[in-house]
């Protein structure tokens, strides 16, 4: 087994509650290499296995009563995380938030009132 492989079936194993099939996952992280060969795997999982200490009840838009039922594809979540992670590594930091985007409608200019003594200043947030 490739040392990347190795490294990222133990990153897999640290996340709580991953359904962790050794024959399964080591086939869906080779797919995952080959699919996106821009990436460093397991510093991936390291980023997603963070996001979801934070993130584990995000569902969407569902309501908060199906929050509780909803069960969580850990696969497929990973393989999104890693095709945006692809996307987003070429593309300058700027970029990547969307109120940087001329013309989104979020992007607004604003002038603060100025202090006593204080010049006006224009910000763009």
């Amino acid at each position: 087994m490739d040392k990347i492989i190795e490294h990222a079936c133990c990153c897999l194993q640290q996340i709580s509650n991953y359904p962790y099939q050794t024959e399964k996952d080591i086939l869906f992280l080779q797919d995952l290499l080959t699919e996106f060969p821009s990436i460093n795997l397991p510093d991936e999982i390291n980023q997603f296995k963070t996001w979801l200490l934070d993130n584990t009840d995000y569902v969407g838009k569902m309501s908060l009563n199906k929050i509780k039922d909803k069960k969580i594809n850990y696969r497929a979540r990973l393989r999104r995380w890693c095709s945006n992670a692809a996307r987003w590594k070429n593309q300058p930091r700027r970029q990547r938030n969307p109120r940087n985007i001329p013309g989104n409608r979020q992007r607004c200019e604003f002038e603060k009132a100025p202090h006593p003594g204080e010049k006006k200043v224009t910000e763009v947030w």
